[in-house]
């Protein structure tokens, strides 16, 4: 390769200038040590985003290395592959943007785009260090790499925002941690701060090139309450942006592996809220045409309960005795009401597990798909953990 023109415009490159020993050259690159290239590695992932692409391919077409032909230019990883070569693995930008751009896609609803954005863009951006690119390669052992970005956020966002991205930057593997005291296994988030802070990235690593996270970020919506709900309203949004950049960071880090391996990934539902509404009418249309006295009750109920699905959301209640149909009358109105305003899920909250078994059980007959019902308590089985290493 001797100019830049060769290159195609999908490929991605990344580099630094210490830390490590020289390497063999990228077979892609073999004609690059005329130029007098220590290093360049250079990875194809049919990508539009380009970063450092125009600088690496600079150094390569101008000789720029002849001048310190010291210089070592490597890759930096969020993501190996084992049994694979580093042409495969996951370069920590591309990880970076994809988390961005899923959490903040998820955080849309409530506003909180702007903020779970820049969480995702700061969540792994400790692996820029030379310790965590040494483990991922098996050359050392494993680093923190959360509280980088939880102290970036601290000190560049305002008070109260900053502290509340750093909270689930800082565990979105452990889990959230207790703001001053220890506790539950897990250090303060004050301790995590400052030992972070003691130890902080090098500049060089806080370039465009790594920090992809915005000076500034905006709640979209009023959605921190004032007066006796405040504190309340802050600690949910805490646990909200913390659940879109958990939720973004494995579902990102599941593709890229699923992708490499060449593995389909089944998850999901594509039914949506008025689907479901449809199928629940599909059911229930067998029940028409019942004649008998519990049955006629049953259809006053259901019928009594739709009527209102078109009223302005609020608090409602439904006292009805055993066998009056609530269970079935209730998910009508749910969707019903769902469908009227916009809605995107129906939650039910049930204080005995066993009725958590049994409603999901009914649901889950009556619209015709275990996808569409996600059944969460202590009981639940949900299969066997992914014994995958998500850091390497």
């Amino acid at each position: 390769m001797s100019s830049a023109a060769q290159a195609p415009s999908h490929w991605w490159a990344f580099g630094w200038t210490d830390g490590f020993e020289p390497r063999r050259a990228h077979p892609t690159l073999s004609g690059s040590s005329d130029a007098g290239v220590r290093e360049c590695r250079i990875t194809r992932f049919g990508l539009t985003k380009l970063l450092l692409r125009s600088k690496c391919l600079e150094m390569i077409s101008t000789q720029e290395t002849n001048k310190n032909p010291g210089t070592l230019w490597m890759v930096f990883y969020a993501h190996s592959v084992p049994g694979k070569g580093e042409g495969s693995w996951e370069p920590l930008p591309v990880h970076l943007t994809n988390v961005a751009d899923k959490a903040g896609d998820l955080a849309a609803i409530f506003g909180g785009r702007e903020l779970a954005r820049a969480m995702g863009a700061l969540h792994d951006i400790g692996k820029a260090q030379d310790a965590f690119q040494s483990y991922i390669r098996g050359q050392g052992p494993s680093v923190d790499h959360s509280t980088a970005g939880a102290v970036l956020a601290l000190h560049r966002y305002p008070a109260p925002l900053g502290r509340m991205m750093a909270y689930g930057i800082a565990g979105h593997h452990a889990g959230l941690a207790n703001g001053a005291v220890a506790g539950g296994g897990l250090s303060s988030l004050k301790d995590r701060l400052a030992a972070g802070a003691a130890t902080p990235l090098p500049a060089s690593r806080l370039t465009s090139d790594f920090d992809l996270a915005p000076t500034a970020v905006t709640l979209g919506v009023p959605v921190l309450s004032r007066g006796f709900t405040h504190e309340f309203s802050a600690a949910f949004l805490i646990r909200m942006l913390f659940s879109c950049l958990v939720d973004a960071d494995r579902l990102e880090t599941e593709r890229f592996y699923a992708d490499v391996n060449e593995e389909p990934v089944d998850r999901g539902c594509p039914l949506t809220v008025a689907d479901l509404r449809d199928r629940l009418d599909a059911h229930l249309a067998q029940f028409d045409g019942r004649t008998g006295a519990v049955d006629g009750l049953r259809a006053e109920v259901l019928a009594a309960v739709r009527a209102r699905a078109g009223d302005e959301p609020g608090l409602f209640s439904l006292t009805v005795p055993t066998g009056g149909g609530k269970t079935l009358s209730s998910l009508a109105f749910a969707l019903d009401h769902a469908v009227r305003h916009g809605l995107r899920r129906v939650i039910y909250v049930i204080p005995f597990t066993s009725v958590v078994e049994q409603t999901a059980a009914v649901f889950r007959k009556a619209l015709g798909s275990d996808d569409a019902v996600l059944e969460h308590h202590s009981g639940f089985d949900f299969g066997p953990a992914d014994g995958g290493a998500a850091d390497r």
